[in-house]
């Protein structure tokens, strides 16, 4: 080692200094130029070479002189003097500290230049990790929103939502009555505030005709509970929600700018609502959302509104709100819950005899289901990230075999192990910060993808997903742990090295035969973990492909649906509003391009179901016997028709099936098949345990005919008993709409919305859609899901393959020398392209055996997500694998043709 002080000495002119500060001088710069000095060794000089790349650092020492001068003169001699004393003083107390400081700097960079000097390393490297990084970015920003973020709501950990409960076999959770709310909060000692909410659609009339618009109907507390600020006028007050109170409502901040230009003068003004003027009393927040079933209501309306609904303790319509007491817990609040729902039970038993209270957790309730979701994405981006760990340790791995030569020199030379491991160590906590960036960055970019595939997934409070601090932290501890993980497994194996071996050796045999068993250990766990993933992925498909080709019991190409409603000011009796449809009906048919319409209280895929109970009469006796609920919907002669529902049995509904005359009804196939397995149901009796009550409505109906089954609610759905009464014995003031049409529905919207307001601008039309988009609505979520997982999962077998092309490629490399001299004594190319791929294609085996093993335990998680297919199902198993096996091959192939091509007389010269 060259002694750089005497070396100093003797180029440096005097500095004419005092002799502390000029032996400061000299030390300092003998440290640069040793540190110069050994980071040329490390990179292969020789020490002649070496030790001429160090004196080249200082060549025109006169200049030096001067400007070290310079310097010295820009401070007063007593300052430097004072400076000297407290500069002793912090080099006895940090001088290790200083040390150290210097030597993470010198390590920053040198593994920058490393870094920067192999470009191709790093940059498979960098993407390899910012692809794994970025996937768990991305869905950790939804769970952080969804899962983590607290709800944007005052102590949002005292809201609970309130339900009723219903024993009857099972607890059931069901929506309060008003009588029973307001029970519970005239009796209640732990709630500081209840409320109850429902949601409605009600008419709005403009100068344009009229318009559907989604409405919150909330009692006056409900506002306060959750503690909201108006932008405008005031919240709700008690009296509002008394019978006979004025009309107001609340309008949201969306509402008041789209509809009134954002009027400071809007609240005092009046709309018309379901033909009643309501005064605007306030307008809601910015951004302000309630994330059940009332969000993204335009108008919010009080309780008055639901007036009739008030004595009617049998009527369960309103979900409740409430938020408890500083210092009640829940289980207090449960218990005092109880005390007043025994009560009741004992007050009113026919109506609340078994009836209990069940409190839930606001934020629990709004999580729902998602949360299961959610925990497979993040399990599914989690094996991602960690195929993308093992990718780069194996990068690492080869990489430090070709290193090892260098290692050992430095190792000579007096570095430590302990040393080597930290630059090691070091430079992969640089690739993992720079991947830590590029994950960041393709999160962000990928934000609005991500959030519009996971909408049909019912998933809440998407619109809140950012990437905020919490997600920063996040991506900074996913790059700084995955960056030790994979750094400490290539650190801590590349400098276990022989140095006297790895010297002689040029470090192929010393660093490279003893790193194989890791290096295809790790191989072996990419390739499992890749399967698991691409097996839930091939669930997933053979689930959405089952989905899409389920025939719903009806035809959805060319049908249009819509809804309608006719406002109580347009008709007096039944008999007039069951004209009103006829004769809209008649219309819409004649229409060109019209092969018929037809209308129904709900159409499949489209609107949701009624439910009331039914006695089956000469089976059940009304007086004694507890009902039958099925689900049971009005229809028009022409709706079945219209929608292609067959006719099994009987005859269907006709125009002269009114009031006044017997009442009749249609059955589906399966309420048929079980309550008249071996018989014939036409011509037996049903009881409607619910009546609306009007003049003329028959209470009892004869079965007349069977129909075949419709999937109501989701394609994947069961089908469930269903009764059909015709529109003119039970009418409705909203109704749904089919058309059929000759070509493409949508083309003929626009003439069906002008004779709508043709026929009568006051009668709204709404919730427009074609049922092969109703049909597409229904699977959008598996397609999603399969889209998701399908993704990720592509993208783990690309690094699989990728990671298994490397390793066989580097063994290739490796065995160069070996393969000349099996071609040399007369091996056939085709043992050597056996012999190459042989070795990939067992790692690939091991690895999809044990991945095997692992799907049939992991992928029972997706059952709740799968239709129609087994969560291990054999041929998916199968495929799957046998896919995989093939992309293996592929990856294998490549560098066992390289091998086969090998040039004996060069594999011989080898090195």
């Amino acid at each position: 080692m060259p002694d750089w002080k005497q070396y100093v000495r003797k180029h440096l002119p005097p500095l004419q200094l005092p002799p502390e500060r000029e032996a400061e001088i000299v030390a300092e710069l003998a440290q640069h130029l040793e540190a110069a000095y050994e980071e040329a060794l490390a990179r292969g000089a020789l020490e002649a070479e070496a030790r001429a790349a160090a004196q080249r650092q200082f060549t025109d020492w006169p200049l030096l002189e001067s400007e070290l001068h310079r310097a010295e003169r820009t401070i007063p001699p007593a300052v430097t003097r004072r400076l000297g004393r407290w500069n002793d003083r912090i080099k006895t107390q940090q001088k290790g500290v200083g040390k150290m400081l210097a030597d993470l700097w010198q390590d920053i960079h040198f593994g920058l230049r490393q870094l920067r000097k192999n470009k191709g390393f790093t940059t498979v490297a960098v993407l390899t990790l910012a692809l794994g990084i970025g996937a768990n970015t991305a869905i950790f920003s939804v769970a952080n929103a969804v899962l983590l973020r607290p709800l944007p709501y005052a102590e949002s950990d005292r809201l609970f939502v309130a339900w009723e409960t219903q024993k009857d076999g099972a607890v059931r959770e069901q929506r309060l009555s008003y009588p029973n709310f307001m029970d519970w909060k005239k009796r209640n000692t732990a709630f500081e505030k209840l409320a109850v909410f429902s949601d409605n659609t009600d008419t709005l009339s403009t100068p344009n005709g009229a318009e559907r618009h989604a409405v919150a109907r909330v009692s006056a507390d409900f506002l306060p509970a959750l503690g909201v600020q108006m932008t405008l006028g005031r919240t709700f007050l008690p009296e509002d929600d008394l019978r006979g109170a004025a009309p107001v409502v609340i309008l949201s901040y969306g509402f008041w700018q789209s509809r009134f230009g954002g009027d400071p003068s809007t609240v005092g003004q009046t709309l018309t609502l379901d033909g009643q003027v309501s005064e605007i009393v306030g307008v809601l927040p910015s951004g302000f959302d309630f994330p059940l079933e009332i969000s993204g209501a335009d108008i919010w309306t009080p309780m008055a509104k639901d007036a009739h609904y008030f004595p009617q303790r049998g009527m369960h319509g309103y979900a409740g709100l409430a938020r408890l007491k500083a210092g009640i817990t829940l289980k207090q609040a449960q218990s005092d819950l109880n005390r007043i729902t025994s009560q009741l039970a004992g007050q009113f038993p026919d109506s609340n005899k078994g009836r209990g209270g069940h409190l839930v957790l606001l934020h629990k309730q709004v999580v729902g289901n998602s949360r299961l979701a959610l925990q497979i994405l993040l399990g599914v981006v989690g094996f991602v990230l960690l195929i993308a760990c093992a990718n780069v340790a194996n990068l690492l791995l080869t990489r430090g075999s070709s290193r090892a030569k260098e290692l050992a020199i430095r190792g000579v030379l007096g570095a430590g192990r302990g040393r080597l491991i930290r630059q090691l160590l070091i430079e992969s906590l640089l690739l993992g910060a720079a991947g830590g960036v590029g994950g960041f960055l393709l999160a962000y970019w990928g934000r609005s993808i991500l959030q519009n595939t996971l909408s049909v997934l019912d998933i809440p409070r998407l619109a809140e997903v950012s990437l905020d601090f919490q997600t920063v932290v996040f991506v900074a501890g996913v790059s700084l742990l995955t960056a030790a993980i994979f750094g400490a497994v290539s650190a801590i194996h590349s400098t276990g090295i022989d140095l006297t071996e790895a010297l002689k050796t040029g470090g192929r045999t010393a660093a490279g035969s003893s790193g194989r068993l890791l290096r295809n250990a790790l191989v072996v766990a990419e390739m499992a973990l890749a399967l698991v993933l691409f097996i839930g992925a091939g669930l997933m498909i053979r689930s959405f492909y089952s989905l899409v080709n389920v025939h719903p019991g009806f035809e959805t190409s060319n049908t249009l649906s819509a809804r309608i409603l006719v406002p109580a000011q347009k008709h007096s009796t039944d008999d007039e509003l069951a004209e009103i449809y006829r004769n809209i009906l008649d219309q819409l048919a004649g229409l060109p391009g019209v092969k018929s319409a037809g209308a129904s209280t709900t159409i499949p895929l489209v609107g949701g179901t009624w439910e009331t109970s039914f006695w089956i009469l000469g089976r059940m006796d009304p007086e004694t016997d507890k009902g039958i609920f099925f689900r049971y919907y009005n229809a028009t002669p022409d709706y079945f028709p219209t929608m292609g529902i067959p006719l099994r049995r009987g005859r269907l509904f006709t125009e002269e099936d009114r009031r006044g005359r017997p009442g009749v009804a249609v059955i589906n196939e399966t309420m048929a098949e079980q309550h008249w397995p071996n018989g014939n149901p036409i011509g037996e009796r049903l009881k409607m345990g619910i009546r609306f009550g009007q003049e003329g409505e028959p209470e009892e109906f004869e079965i007349i005919g069977v129909v075949g089954d419709v999937k109501h609610s989701n394609l994947d759905s069961t089908v469930m008993p269903q009764i059909y009464i015709p529109y003119r014995q039970q009418t409705n003031s909203a109704m749904q709409i089919a058309i059929r049409t000759e070509g493409d529905p949508g083309e003929l919207f626009p003439a069906v919305r002008a004779k709508m307001a043709a026929i009568d601008r006051d009668i709204p039309l709404y919730r427009v859609i074609t049922l092969e988009q109703a049909r597409q609505r229904s699977a959008g979520s598996r397609r999603s899901a399969m889209l998701l997982l399908g993704s990720f999962a592509g993208l783990a077998v690309v690094l699989a393959g990728v990671g298994l092309y490397g390793v066989i490629s580097y063994t290739v490399n490796q065995r160069v020398h070996e393969i000349g001299i099996r071609m040399a004594l007369g091996a056939p190319r085709h043992h050597i392209l056996k012999l190459v791929l042989g070795q990939g294609m067992l790692l690939a085996i091991i690895g999809v055996g044990l991945g095997l093993i692992g799907a049939a335990a992991l992928t029972r998680v997706l059952e709740s997500f799968l239709f129609s297919v087994s969560a291990t199902d054999p041929v998916i198993f199968a495929l799957v694998a046998a896919l995989l096996l093939a992309i293996a091959l592929l990856a294998c192939w490549i560098p066992a043709r390289r091998a086969m091509r090998v040039d004996p007389m060069v594999a011989l010269r080898h090195e």
